[in-house]
């Protein structure tokens, strides 16, 4: 099994590439029609990435 200190640098780096390309498309307003779901995706992706964080943290401290 993983450490979860590992499981949580994973997370926390998925939330920073994902914010990165979030914020990337979101300026592109020119080809917003192209990435319509491409924008939902990444924010569902953000979402699940926070959570990810949370429960990781609860998990180190034993809750």
């Amino acid at each position: 099994m993983l450490p979860d200190f590992l499981i949580l640098g994973v997370f926390v780096v998925l939330l920073f590439i994902d914010a990165y390309f979030f914020f990337k498309f979101r300026k592109a307003k020119k080809i917003k029609g192209k990435f319509k779901y491409l924008e939902f995706f990444y924010g569902l992706l953000f979402v699940l990435a926070i959570l990810g964080i949370i429960l990781m943290i609860l998990s180190i401290l034993g809750v």
